[in-house]
């Protein structure tokens, strides 16, 4: 979870910094994308999903 929290906010630190031309241009259709909150859902789904393995696995 933390690996996509970080991707996420690296490419919200080069929104901002303002290379965001290198950015793909899929990233703008992202929830929450315009409060530099992109990062939020991914991270929620992947934290869902470890719990779910986790609980599977006992």
């Amino acid at each position: 979870m933390t690996a996509v929290a970080f991707l996420f906010g690296v490419m919200d630190g080069m929104k901002v910094a303002g290379f965001d031309h290198y950015l793909p241009a899929a990233i703008e259709y992202l929830p929450l994308n315009a409060q530099n909150l992109a990062w939020l859902i991914p991270s929620s789904i992947v934290l869902i999903i470890a719990i779910i393995i986790d609980k599977v696995r006992k």
